[in-house]
């Protein structure tokens, strides 16, 4: 019998004890940044304090000769990446990975350096004392199996002491918004300041955290705007050091469920719910982001506005692209179930109805039918949106357009039936067919992209 190398037989304890060895504990999200960075760049541009190891990833198995960009899903389960860097003596060194889907092993420089279980999807290991001048050689090793992601790495480059983690909780009143913030550090606690920043840029407040770094805001509530599934505007929450910056986008919200109904800031809303469960066959964390995307856009097309997860599948990173996209996060340990229904219409007062095929966000109806005068009312809750929605008005005869006009949502008061009276029809006699197509020109940092939903026909006898 052939006696296993020390590697291999290393190799096969990993596996099957799947202990985590030098892997720092999960902490929330952010992105660093050099220390002059201008705030219009703050979240759009690379920082030097990340060096990018994203391309050029060798195959090593058996039979692998080829070389991948990440992300990738991946069919072999050893990789090799060469790099150089000049290492900076005071600066401390981390390898971040991301990945899912398998437990895994990674060596810098032929020596190991962490093994991650697999129950993470980004996993930073200290690599200061093992980092050579120049030529570096990086290695991971998978577990075999399918589906495994490997979604990115980066080295990054922090100074002695630095903040490794935040934790934020924020209480609101009727005028007001009280915003909690602690900072955990890794080293010592330096001098530091938080900002909250509007989508536009501008300062929302700014304070110095404390010996203790920690830091009380009290923000007005006029002076923020918030999140909703129709604005999904984020801020932008800013540590400030000598050395660096720190930033990450966050919603400002406030909902909860309340007597089976579903409240944001005091206002009952209904919720257009999907299962993610009955939409994603297996693991969430099986999918890219750009798969991801792409069931999201189909979700929005659909006019969903609320994603049910259940407990097994709740994720931060999905909360954040809920965020981005305009998505309630539904988790059904908030006091909630959907009973394995795969859609669910929640209506204002609490009622469970079943979700239209398309559901289009506004009545229209002719109240003068000799005249050709309609009545509108838009049944969107707020009015500064980020999705642009918009009508189509088209008169029709005898299969022939006559003239089209754009009418946009926020033209009409949410709530209120007004009406109006398409130009052409005064013009006309008999059968008459007033066609009304309904757009949404739907934007975020990541896609930009317009949606038919569908159509609605008013007819009239003049």
């Amino acid at each position: 019998m052939q006696k296993k190398s020390l590697i291999e037989a290393e190799q096969e304890t990993v596996f099957k004890e799947q202990e985590q060895y030098n892997i720092l504990p999960p902490h929330a999200p952010y992105t660093i940044f050099q220390k002059d960075i201008l705030r219009r760049h703050i979240l759009k541009i690379p920082s030097e304090t990340i060096y990018d190891l994203e391309e050029g990833w060798e195959e090593k198995s058996m039979g692998g000769t080829g070389i991948i960009n990440l992300p990738a899903r991946i069919d072999k389960v050893e990789y090799e990446k060469i790099f150089s860097i000049s290492v900076e003596q005071e600066s401390l060194y981390y390898l971040q990975l991301e990945t899912t889907g398998s437990s895994f092993e990674v060596r810098l420089n032929h020596q190991l350096i962490g093994i991650g279980n697999g129950t993470q999807r980004v996993y930073e290991i200290p690599i200061t004392v093992l980092l050579k001048e120049k030529e570096n050689r990086v290695s991971i090793q998978f577990e075999e199996k399918e589906n495994i992601l490997f979604l990115g790495a980066k080295l990054l480059k922090r100074p002695q002491n630095h903040i490794f983690d935040y934790q934020i909780s924020m209480k609101f009143q009727k005028e007001k918004i009280y915003m909690e913030i602690q900072a955990i550090y890794s080293g010592s606690i330096i001098p530091t300041k938080c900002l909250i920043i509007s989508p536009k840029g501008k300062n929302v407040k700014k304070e110095n955290l404390d010996e203790n770094g920690k830091v009380s805001l009290e923000i007005r509530r006029k002076d923020v705007t918030l999140w909703n599934d129709e604005t999904h505007l984020l801020y932008s929450l800013v540590f400030i050091t000598a050395e660096e910056v720190i930033a990450e986008k966050m919603p400002i919200e406030n909902v909860w469920f309340e007597d089976g109904c579903y409240y944001m800031d005091s206002t009952a809303i209904p919720l257009r719910m999907l299962n993610l469960k009955s939409e994603i066959s297996g693991s969430l964390d099986a999918l890219l982001k750009e798969e991801l995307i792409e069931k999201m856009k189909m979700w929005k097309k659909r006019n969903f506005n609320a994603v049910y997860v259940e407990e097994s599948m709740d994720s931060i990173y999905l909360k954040k692209m809920c965020s981005e996209f305009g998505f309630y996060y539904i988790r059904s340990f908030d006091g909630f179930s959907m009973n394995y229904r795969k859609e669910l219409l929640l209506t204002e007062d609490g009622k469970w109805e079943r979700m239209p095929r398309v559901y289009l966000p506004l009545k229209v109806w002719a109240i003068e039918n000799n005249s050709g005068v309609l009545a509108m009312k838009s049944e969107m809750l707020f009015q500064n949106l980020k999705d642009v929605y918009y009508i189509r008005v088209g008169v029709y005869q005898n299969g022939k357009r006559i003239g089209q006009k754009l009418k946009y949502i926020l033209d009409f008061e949410p709530g209120v039936i007004e009406t109006f009276r398409p130009e052409w029809v005064s013009q006309l006699e008999g059968e008459i067919v007033i066609k009304i197509e309904f757009y949404q020109r739907f934007k975020t940092d990541l896609i930009e992209k317009q949606y038919y939903y569908g159509s609605m026909k008013v007819n009239i006898h003049k």
